[in-house]
């Protein structure tokens, strides 16, 4: 058991390497950048994304994430449906569940929300979006694209945990080449992004 937590925890891309696991096809150290193009195709089924610090430079605002066609291009119409659900614990101990989501053809069913239900993220200190997820199918021409994932955040300055479950489908036949996160004002001031392949 020891030897795969080492192969798992290795920085030096073993991970790739072994059977059946992920492989790492790209990764983004920014400030600024929002669109990853050019990262599915038809070499895997599946893209987990794994997203650190995703901070933006203006405070309390909503983090959202949409296609890009293979022509780098976001995909905006109405096609998008998610359900998220979650949860936060303050430094009082109070606490509250919270969801929140759209069906296709709604108003705002234009993009998937992956910041924590009933919060936006901050840029204060030790705040920030950190996130983890999975799309699954995105290349295909004939199939629906799927995305599940999690995400867990500090808020009011380092006051407030919230963590979220979300999961979402592109309800509509399309092959995705990459994917936008993006935030409802302004750009990220920093953020680590990698994406890999695998399935």
């Amino acid at each position: 058991m020891s030897g795969i937590i080492n192969q798992i925890g290795s920085k030096s891309g073993v991970i790739g390497q072994i059977s059946g696991g992920f492989t790492k096809i790209a990764s983004f150290v920014s400030t600024t950048t929002t669109d990853f193009p050019n990262v599915f195709s038809s070499t895997f089924n599946n893209y987990h994304v794994v997203i650190s610090h995703l901070t933006p430079a203006s405070d309390d605002v909503a983090c959202y994430l949409r296609l890009l066609d293979t022509s780098g291009s976001q995909t905006t119409d109405q096609d998008y449906a998610y359900a998220t659900g979650g949860s936060y614990m303050n430094s009082g101990g109070g606490g509250n569940d919270q969801f929140r989501g759209r069906w296709k053809g709604e108003n705002e069913a234009n993009k998937w929300e992956i910041s924590p239900a009933g919060a936006n993220v901050g840029s204060g200190t030790g705040e920030g979006l950190n996130c983890t997820f999975t799309f699954f199918d995105p290349f295909s021409s004939t199939n629906f694209c799927y995305v599940g994932g999690q995400s867990v955040m500090l808020q009011e300055g380092g006051d407030q945990i919230r963590t979220s479950h979300f999961s979402g489908v592109y309800h509509d036949s399309m092959s995705a080449g990459g994917f936008k996160v993006y935030f409802s004002s302004g750009v990220p001031a920093k953020s680590v992004v990698n994406v890999y392949g695998y399935g």
